[in-house]
């Protein structure tokens, strides 16, 4: 969509070749997808509003950090 065609753009203006930004594209979109996947599933089954769950936090605070990275890319601010 919108931030996946900014993307291909910009790799086109660094001189990537077609072959290599359609793989690229597609991965990346994907990677998201995956991403979300486990933190949607990690929220559902790691949490509890009394805090009675358990916890891998080696995965909660990496899921953080790919939280940050869904929201700059979704807000269009991949490249700030």
């Amino acid at each position: 969509t919108g931030i996946f065609s900014a993307v291909s753009t910009d790799l086109k203006d660094l001189n990537w070749k077609e072959s290599g930004i359609v793989p690229f594209s597609k991965n990346f979109e994907g990677s998201l997808n995956q991403a979300a996947y486990v933190m949607q599933t990690l929220r559902a089954n790691m949490s509890d509003v009394h805090g009675t769950k358990p916890v891998l936090k080696p995965l909660v605070f990496d899921s953080v950090k790919w939280a940050q990275i869904l929201i700059r890319i979704l807000s269009g601010k991949y490249n700030a």
